[in-house]
C-alpha cells in the first residue's frame, strides 16, 4: 500500500543482511533546522542522509523512453529523430537522486531530457545538430562483473567463484 511505509528485504537467498543504516533520529528535523548550529560539513552530511532517507520511502519514478519523429521539408520529405527520456512523474527523485545534489539532473548523464510535445505540433527551427551514432557490442565480463552476473541468477556459491 502507498500509505504504509516501505519494508526492504533481500532478494538474494544466501545474501549477509547488512548492519543498521544510518539514519535521522527524527524526521521532522530538517536540515535547515540544524544549519544554524552545526558546520558547513556536519550540515551537508546531515541533508544528505535525511534526503536519502525521506527518498526511500517516497513512490518510485515513472520515467519514460521517448523517441520524437519531426518531419520537414516543403514536401515533408526529411525525418529527424531525437531519442531521450521524459519523466512522467518524479516521485523520489524530487527528494534525492544518487550523486547529484540538484535532483533536477536526475536522469542518465548519457540520456537527454526531452520536453513533453504533444503530436502534430508545428515546430520552428532553432538549431539542428547532425549527430552520427554507432552502436557498441555489450562489455566483456570482468572477475567482479562475472561474480555480480552469477549473484544475480543463484548459480553456485561465492566460495566457489575463486
Amino acid at each position: 500500500s502507498l500509505n504504509s511505509p516501505r519494508v526492504y528485504k533481500s532478494k538474494a537467498k544466501g545474501a549477509q543482511e547488512a548492519h543498521e543504516a544510518i539514519r535521522p533520529v527524527n524526521m521532522a528535523l530538517k536540515p535547515s533546522d540544524i544549519e544554524p548550529y552545526v558546520e558547513n560539513a556536519q550540515y551537508r552530511l546531515y541533508s544528505l542522509i535525511w534526503k536519502r532517507t525521506l527518498a526511500t520511502q517516497m513512490a518510485p519514478a515513472i520515467i519514460a523512453n521517448t523517441t520524437y519523429k519531426i518531419i520537414a521539408g516543403k514536401n515533408r520529405e526529411l525525418e529527424f529523430q531525437s531519442k531521450g527520456q521524459r519523466i512522467v512523474f518524479a516521485g523520489f527523485m524530487k527528494a534525492y537522486t544518487e550523486g547529484s545534489d540538484n535532483p533536477e539532473s536526475a536522469l542518465d548523464s548519457s540520456e537527454k531530457i526531452l520536453p513533453t510535445i504533444k503530436k502534430d505540433t508545428v515546430l520552428n527551427l532553432e538549431k539542428l545538430d547532425l549527430e552520427q551514432n554507432f552502436t557498441k557490442p555489450p562489455a566483456r565480463y570482468t572477475e567482479a562483473s562475472l561474480v555480480k552476473k552469477l549473484e544475480s541468477e543463484g548459480i553456485g556459491r561465492p566460495s566457489t567463484y575463486a
